[in-house]
């Protein structure tokens, strides 16, 4: 267990910088002896491919970020579709129901009109 992980990911590997040998920095390149400069080669190899492996990964991540864009994309629009398609039935449902509201109104004034015409007529009668 290090650093209380199980596991050595790749990623965490890539985020960390390689250490320079020390004789790198306290003397110029004109300086070394054969074997520092051998070190200095490994390391700038090692330097290298570490920059290498970045780069993939980071390409690795724009291309997973653009497939997740893109899935977002389609799931928002397959949802606004579904939505649109509720509003219209719920609009479609309403004016159903609006239209026999009316059709209960124009009934009940229609009994109410029957009523007062009745009543007028019943007064009259009696008047006369």
């Amino acid at each position: 267990m290090m650093h209380g992980k199980l596991e050595i990911r790749p990623e965490d590997e890539l985020q960390k910088d390689l250490e320079k040998p020390e004789f790198m920095l306290t003397k110029n390149e004109d300086q070394y002896s054969e074997e520092e400069m051998k070190v200095a080669k490994d390391f700038e190899k090692r330097e290298k491919h570490l920059m290498e492996e970045r780069e993939k990964y980071r390409k690795a991540l724009e291309a997973e970020l653009k497939k997740l864009q893109t899935a977002n994309a389609e799931g928002t629009t397959g949802f606004d579709e579904k939505l649109n398609k509720l509003f219209k039935l719920r609009i479609e449902y309403q004016k159903t129901v609006n239209q026999e509201e009316l059709k209960i109104v124009r009934i009940a004034r229609s009994i109410h009109q029957q009523d007062y015409l009745e009543e007028c007529e019943s007064d009259l009668r009696q008047s006369l």
